[in-house]
């Protein structure tokens, strides 16, 4: 089993149940090893660059491309392979293992990251403008999107105003 804690980088950011050392009875080695690989992950490639892309504006092109590759531009991990436009899920964890663990433990390693914008730049909107499409789109609507989404090729914003905004 890979654990390896290290003190939050934002105050508030680590995920609750290893920052207390309580052991959740659901993870397996499998779920370990994703965070592990995760973590890695974002403290190689993301965080010590993520305040010079903050306060620049953007996360640069080549970082969201390679971010994409390692599978974390999947719209959800439950859609084909076609969808996911045959790319591996994030620690090349298969399909079939897959679970809301999952998911919640990449979303709590991203987090940890501290700065908003970073993540945004990496695909955030595509996580509020995507899982329509995913759940609901015809497959038509999907074939065209999803694929694209999961390469990196297309990036979905979310555009929304007040019901009394002008």
């Amino acid at each position: 089993m890979a654990r390896n804690l290290r003190p939050a980088t934002a105050p508030y950011s680590e995920p609750l149940l290893p920052q207390l050392d309580v052991s959740n009875p659901y993870y397996t080695d499998l779920h370990h090893n994703l965070r592990a690989w995760v973590r890695d992950y974002v403290e190689t490639s993301i965080a010590p660059y993520a305040q010079e892309w903050e306060t620049a504006g953007q996360v640069p092109e080549e970082v969201r491309r390679r971010h994409c590759e390692l599978g974390f531009g999947i719209v959800h991990p439950l859609t084909t392979e076609e969808h996911s436009a045959g790319l591996p899920l994030p620690g090349n964890l298969p399909r079939d293992k897959w679970d809301t663990w999952c998911t919640l433990i990449v979303g709590d390693e991203l987090t940890r990251v501290g700065f908003v914008g970073v993540i945004w730049g990496l695909g955030g909107g595509n996580g509020i403008g995507c899982p329509p499409i995913a759940r609901f789109g015809t497959p038509e609507q999907q074939k065209r999107w999803l694929p694209g989404v999961a390469r990196g090729d297309l990036r979905f914003c979310l555009g929304i105003t007040e019901p009394d905004g002008k």
